[in-house]
């Protein structure tokens, strides 16, 4: 019989066996369960993320979400501030959106700032899409997430002071990362662009801003930014041949 195994204050453990109905119990039993104070509210993907975000409120506050398949048919704004999303399976949680959606808007836009997108795998099939992600509120960090078979991964767009860190890019058919607007003060550090993984792209008003630590790979990818803009970066801070490092003016 399916059942949630607690120890302490580790992470429950539901066990069930091969009959779906004992399965569906146990994902039930997983996103319902908290953690002696711990992990919660934990969702499951029985749930849009409409509803998970409407469950926080406009002041924000922090999900958790196991592993499972959220689908996206076009483009969802949010506006909550201080809106921390969070996988319990790092890369087995997954926003997906069809060839088929009703637009080529990005995938998520975050209006409100302070937010935080961690371990989630994101699969965009919508050709020519704006970006996944859309950064639009100040202070908000992508990090641990992985985008594969996107038009454009995560797009920054005038907010100050955002991070995209520590993530995986793959299959990116235009930019992996950009900044645009007059964004200052961003990092962009420790992602890892595989074979034709996109751009790292800083627009022409993008300032004060650091992208060190990432593996690019020695395809025809690039960072490209304008000169004059107080941008750290280079070959020998990043994991990429000198010819890759673009200097616009």
């Amino acid at each position: 019989m399916s059942r949630v195994l607690r120890r302490g204050k580790r992470k429950p453990q539901v066990i069930w066996g091969n009959d779906y109905r004992l399965r569906t119990m146990g994902q039930q039993a997983e996103a319902e369960a908290t953690i002696n104070g711990g992990l919660e509210p934990v969702f499951s993907d029985r749930y849009s993320l409409r509803q998970i975000v409407g469950n926080v409120g406009t002041e924000g506050g922090r999900v958790f979400l196991t592993e499972g398949i959220w689908f996206f048919d076009g483009s969802m704004t949010i506006g909550t501030k201080n809106l921390h999303i969070y996988s319990t399976s790092p890369g087995r949680t997954i926003f997906k959106r069809a060839s088929t959606g009703s637009t080529a808007e990005s995938m998520l836009i975050f209006e409100g700032e302070g937010v935080t997108i961690e371990g989630v795998r994101f699969i965009d099939n919508m050709a020519s899409a704006r970006a996944v992600i859309e950064l639009d509120g100040q202070r908000s960090t992508v990090r641990d997430c992985v985008f594969e078979d996107v038009s454009n991964g995560v797009k920054v767009e005038g907010a100050d002071w955002c991070a995209v860190r520590d993530c995986r890019f793959t299959s990116v058919t235009t930019n992996a990362v950009e900044y645009s607007g007059t964004c200052e003060g961003g990092m962009v550090t420790g992602n890892i662009v595989e074979t034709n993984g996109g751009d790292i792209y800083l627009g022409d008003n993008v300032s004060g801003t650091v992208v060190t630590g990432n593996s690019i790979d020695a395809g025809s990818r690039k960072i490209s930014y304008f000169a004059g803009r107080n941008i750290s970066t280079g070959s020998l801070l990043n994991a990429i041949g000198l010819e890759k490092v673009e200097e616009r003016s």
